[in-house]
């Protein structure tokens, strides 16, 4: 019940600056709530179709445009799973919302201003470990604003209240195993899923310490293994293109083994039967992980790799509906 991490998230990944963003959320909207006939649990059942999207910063908003395309199909997964910036495009898809008011949502959320609240003592805290009692619990930075706007997207709905049912991974930071969780709080799930170690301190949940869920699967298939057939929305991660500063150093370090394990815990659903249909959407641009201006663009090119991927994705449930 847990997600996973992306380090290099944190540092504007290799060095390009941070794209301005607004201060604050606007504060004209209400949280997004689910219908209130969804209150029930969802049941444990065989799901049809899963909709996996994996970590990407700004990039897994294309899911948006990707869901808009399977809708214009008249399909509509019916298990959403997503893991850090994925994880929140999931829970947007899952209240209902649509392609347009996700985008505005999505630009409230995902910008750099989250990652600059600085925590008093934190630096003395790295210097001197162990007279100011540093822990597993540090963090650079505050938590306050990104809290502040899920809280303001999605208030207190619980994630058994959502219209489509959603699992949010993470990392435990003790095991360092992923973790699916599928209830309890959107907001406290998805402040897990995006807890990048070191920025942001670990979200608490059942006892245990969880962090970004890309740290341990950065297309988290495997959540899924109980649909009949999963679409995996992923986005390999990017190589700087010259190494002159220590956080491209670390994010050409940390891309390699991102994209490493991707492939590697894709390849295992797959062996085990898993029937899967992976998408990597491409832009014609390269999109900076807090890169906002970029939404649109991302959003077309989800759309765009929907249309491609449709006949595979018909074919695959025609095939299942006939073995059934």
């Amino acid at each position: 019940m847990y997600a996973r991490v992306n380090p290099v998230a944190l540092f504007d990944q290799f060095g390009h600056p941070p794209v301005s963003s607004p201060a604050s959320v606007p504060t004209a909207s209400p949280p997004v709530q689910a219908d209130a006939r969804a209150a029930a649990p969802h049941q444990r059942r065989r799901f049809r179709l899963a909709l996996v999207v994996g970590s990407g910063g700004v990039r897994s908003v294309a899911v948006l445009g990707f869901i808009q395309g399977l809708r214009e199909a008249g399909l509509s997964p019916d298990l959403l799973v997503g893991c850090s910036a994925g994880a929140m495009a999931s829970a947007l898809i899952a209240t209902g919302v649509g392609m347009q008011e996700g985008i505005e949502v999505a630009a409230t959320l995902w910008t750099a201003d989250v990652t600059r609240q600085s925590r008093r003592g934190a630096v003395a805290q790295m210097l001197w470990p162990r007279w100011l009692g540093f822990d597993g619990d540090f963090s650079l930075r505050r938590d306050d604003l990104v809290r502040s706007r899920l809280k303001q997207v999605f208030g207190d709905t619980q994630i058994e209240q959502l219209p489509t049912p959603l699992r949010v991974v993470a990392t435990c930071i003790e095991t360092g195993d992923n973790a699916c969780i599928d209830r309890g709080p959107v907001v406290d799930a998805l402040r897990a899923s995006i807890g990048i170690p070191f920025l942001f301190a670990p979200q608490h949940i059942d006892g245990q310490r969880m962090v970004d869920g890309f740290l341990s699967d950065p297309l988290p298939v495997s959540a899924a293994n109980d649909a009949d057939l999963t679409i995996a929305i992923g986005f390999v991660a990017p190589q700087p293109k010259r190494i002159d500063k220590p956080q491209r150093l670390l994010g050409s370090i940390t891309s390699t083994m991102t994209n490493s394990l991707m492939q590697a815990r894709l390849a295992a659903a797959q062996g085990q039967g898993q029937q899967i249909i992976a998408v990597f959407p491409e832009f014609d641009r390269r999109v900076g992980l807090f890169d906002v201006d970029a939404m649109p663009h991302v959003v077309a090119k989800g759309r765009e790799a929907a249309h491609q991927v449709l006949p595979q994705i018909e074919q695959a449930l025609a095939r299942q509906t006939a073995g059934a």
